[in-house]
């Protein structure tokens, strides 16, 4: 499919090495970046074609999941072999374990959705191969985020299996099936709605993409701050390769990875698979917390935040004749994990004295766990012991299914991808982080998804203009399920039960094209309209075992007071809604030379609303089951790429502001005068962030490079009109920084790799739940009743947690990591090598989560501490 031959592009051939499908034949022509066409199957009454009916389902706005549609669907497919969207050229040779890039010209989504040199590409990206991250000591999804200023990704404190992703002030706090995030996540094409699975390793990687900014043009809805993009290797139809690597490190970790790509029939038929198992002990142990206080500290043999992942993935490639190229692929991963770990990271000064006069709560241990408790552990024990009670757990598997067939008729190809995804889980946190059984959560998760996407791209008017439109589909249905429990004494136990099934559809149309007014001048435009229906049940119950409550032992009730429970005791709450909205692109771009380009856009972002999945009924004559609003992100960027000295160096700046209307925060609250706790996504405020990043590469001789970036964020809230609005913004970066080199020479004998990479992180704000001094009655007595005595109120006001201290335990610190890898390569195009790394060699240890916990403590999640090891690989 060839793109405009200007003089520009056609320059940068001699700079794109083993890009597939880059360059044919001496000209410039690009490949059609694999698209997804989100199609879900369903319970449909009617079949019929795929384009005609989304289409009456969108001008009918009916969302209707239809299953006969995906089997036929997916029998067009299968008849014509099954389908592929490789980017590599039939015939192009290249390497089994990876396919090499010149990094000054990694293939990137282009503005329609075309292969293109990220130079060229008129917003800002970051991107890395595949030797990129394994250079730079990258194994994970979660590391990407320190060589990407700007860009945040940590472990969800629910889930050790998933990752929350933030970006230029946007971010999902909560994993909630209700709860979209703002930043989309897209795995060869298919976009994965949840991220259960996401916090696992880069296997096998062509390359990883950081699309910053509103991506709702091309690729839909929740990409309101941007897009990360993950490209795995497609199968080599012309050459057989292998390659294994084994690694081992400090904390007993093994991980061994095997990759392997076979010809089945040359240029026409290939399939690649690959195969990791990481393993690790523990870093945390476990001390029993009453030997601890006794000063005879005394192992329980137990370890924390430990490894146990095993994830796969199989990749067909078919080329039944020149112009078609048929993919099918699954992709599995399966984890058991005992964490993530919590610790007591704060306690009131004041609760050792209040211990022992507040009735129906036991404190005798815990007036004794250090009052001037520090943030890194109990007193006299560093960061890596500790007590904790029930024993938290993550179990998760998940398998991903892609079909999909493109055509590619010269001057445009079309495209089908169609998916499934599914994903169980089930975790235990120990909400307050010690020995004592006080708290805990408990989530099950079972979860479908079925994506379809239908594109045609192409060129036309003498390759003068670039286009693609398309069509997409998502179903998502299952179940999300939680039971939080408060042991507030010997004799008195409380909680709340969470179920949810939820079915979530969505279909979106779009297009954009790109208007080459000169060789010099191009012209972007794209708009797309999405629709949103949301359907939630809900059976939320309340339940009490204990003299405390009013309640007969063991009985249950509804949350809601106004739902009256079933005869065998559910508490159902139906919910449904629906949303529709545009985003929108327009921008222009200049190329000052071949190898300086400014541009300039402005775009709109659609985050969908987010249903209560934790609805309590109607609070302060409130309704709390009533959804939060679409959150709309408003953004204009302005931005230089270039390269100077014969392109030894590089460099990008690029400036923003955004408007975020309707910012959706996940917030927890108590229902006044009651004993329940909640979580709601409520729309506290409109957010405005504005910033600038920067991203440096300098390679003044072969074989030597250094590189650096920069990102700045400054946040404020505007228009906050409630009591819902928090003091400061919660998981936002302010200010981040990553430099960093790496060598490669001849040493006669093998060749020697040196990379070394030192990130810096400014402060982050962890928590910013509201906090009300009801929390703390209802966490020692299991009602608000004894707050009507004065003298008690007094002394409970008294705990709380000052304003002043819960701003400094709830920050965590600025913090830099210094991470390093080197590598000796021997043989034949560097066939073998032996290979030491090191992570976080400086050992800093930091807070990634925070929780406040009734009104009087605060548990807390760490960082890993340092690792290090050594690895040989071979490929074939």
């Amino acid at each position: 499919m060839p793109t405009s031959p200007s003089s520009r592009e056609c320059c940068r051939k001699d700079t794109i090495k083993g890009v597939p499908g880059g360059f044919r034949d001496g000209k410039c022509n690009s490949l059609v970046y694999l698209v997804r066409l989100s199609y879900i199957t369903g319970q449909a009454r009617t079949s019929g074609s795929l384009a005609g009916r989304m289409l009456i389902m969108i001008f009918r706005h009916k969302f209707d999941s239809a299953r006969g549609l995906a089997t036929a669907s997916f029998a067009a497919i299968a008849m014509s072999s099954v389908p592929a969207f490789a980017q590599q050229a039939p015939g192009t040779p290249a390497p089994a374990d990876d396919t090499q890039y010149d990094d000054q010209a990694i293939v990137v989504i282009g503005v329609t959705k075309q292969a293109a040199n990220v130079q060229d590409v008129p917003t800002a990206i970051v991107a890395f191969s595949g030797d990129d991250l394994t250079d730079r000591n990258v194994t994970n999804i979660q590391a990407i985020a320190a060589q990407t200023p700007g860009l945040l990704i940590r472990e969800s404190p629910n889930n050790s299996s998933s990752i929350n992703i933030g970006l230029r002030g946007q971010v999902q706090n909560d994993n909630l099936a209700t709860v979209d995030p703002s930043v989309g996540v897209y795995v060869d094409g298919v976009y994965w709605a949840r991220s259960y699975g996401l916090n696992a390793d880069v296997l096998d990687v062509r390359s990883v993409q950081v699309l910053k900014g509103p991506q709702g043009t091309l690729f839909g809805r929740n990409t309101s701050a941007g897009a990360l993009v993950v490209e795995t290797n497609d199968p080599d139809l012309n050459r057989f390769g292998a390659s294994l690597s084994a690694s081992y490190g400090n904390f007993n970790e093994r991980i061994g990875t095997a990759v392997v790509n076979i010809p089945l029939i040359k240029d026409r038929l290939g399939v690649r698979g690959a195969i990791r198992i990481n393993k690790r002990d523990g870093t945390v142990k476990g001390y029993s917390l009453p030997s601890v206080l006794a000063g005879t500290p005394t192992l329980t043999g137990a370890r924390y935040n430990n490894r146990d992942i095993l994830q796969g993935r199989l990749k067909v490639l078919a080329m039944p004749t020149d112009n078609i190229e048929i993919q099918l692929s699954g992709e599995w991963y399966d984890s058991e994990q005992q964490g993530a770990a919590r610790f007591l990271s704060h306690a009131s000064p004041a609760l050792g004295a209040a211990g022992t006069t507040l009735a129906n709560y036991d404190l005798a241990n815990l007036d004794r766990v250090s009052i001037t408790l520090p943030l890194d552990g109990i007193t006299g024990f560093g960061p890596s012991t500790q007590g904790i009670a029930p024993q938290p757990f993550t179990n998760t598997k998940t398998q991903t299914y892609r079909a999909g067939i493109k055509f590619d008729f010269g001057d445009a190809t079309f495209s089908l991808l169609n998916s499934y995804r599914k994903v169980r889980s089930h975790s235990i946190n120990d909400l307050d982080g010690t020995a004592l059984v006080a708290g805990n959560n408990d989530y099950v998760i079972d979860l479908e998804q079925y994506t379809s996407e239908i594109q045609l791209a192409g060129n036309t008017f003498g390759d003068k203009l670039d286009y693609v439109v398309g069509l997409s589909y998502i179903a998502e249905k299952g179940n999300d399920n939680s039971q939080g429990t408060t042991y507030t004494g010997p004799a008195y136990t409380s909680g709340n039960t969470f179920r949810s099934n939820i079915k979530n559809d969505a279909v979106g149309i779009y297009g954009q094209a790109n208007f080459h007014v000169t060789d010099q001048i191009d012209l972007v435009a794209g708009v797309r309209h999405s629709w949103d229906r949301r359907k939630n049940v809900s059976d939320n119950i309340n339940f009490r075992v204990g003299s405390v409550d009013t309640l007969p032992t063991g009985a249950n009730r509804c949350i809601s007071p106004s739902v009256l429970p079933t005869a065998d005791g559910h508490c159902f709450v139906t919910a449904s809604d629906s949303y529709q909205a545009w985003s929108y692109t327009f921008g222009a771009n200049f190329h000052l030379t071949d190898d300086v380009m400014i541009y300039a856009k402005t775009g709109k972002g659609y985050r969908a609303g987010a249903q209560q999945l934790r609805t309590v009924g109607i609070v302060g004559g409130k309704d709390t089951s009533i959804a939060s609003l679409p959150e709309q992100n408003f953004e204009h960027e302005i931005g230089i790429k270039s390269q100077f000295l014969d392109r030894k160096i590089t460099l990008n700046i690029a400036g923003y502001y955004n408007t975020v209307k309707d910012f959706q925060s996940s917030q927890i609250l108590t229902v006044p005068g009651t004993t329940t706790r909640y979580t709601s996504v409520v729309n506290p405020a409109d957010l405005r962030n504005y910033g600038v990043e920067a991203d440096l590469t300098v390679r003044p001789i072969t074989g030597l490079a250094f590189y650096g970036s920069l990102a700045a964020n400054n946040e404020k809230y505007k228009n906050c009109a409630n009591d819902r609005c928090p003091d400061y913004i919660r998981d936002i970066i302010q200010t981040q920084f990553n430099v960093g080199g790496s060598y490669e020479g001849d040493l006669g004998f093998a060749r020697l790799g040196l990379n070394v990479n030192y990130s810096w992180t400014g402060k982050v704000h962890l928590d910013a739940f509201n906090r009300e001094v009801d929390d703390i009655a209802i966490a020692l007595f299991g009602s608000t009743a004894p707050l009507a005595n004065p003298a008690v109120a007094a002394q409970l006001g008294a705990l709380a947690i000052p304003d002043a201290e819960w701003a400094r335990i709830s920050t965590r610190r600025s913090v830099g990591i210094l991470d390093a890898r080197a590598g000796l390569k021997f043989g034949d195009d560097d066939q073998f090598e032996i290979f030491a790394f090191g992570r976080n060699l400086t050992n800093e240890r930091y807070l990634q989560h925070t929780q406040y916990l009734f009104s009087v403590t605060t548990s807390s999640i760490r960082n890993d501490p340092r690792t290090y090891g050594v690895g040989v690989s071979a490929k074939f």
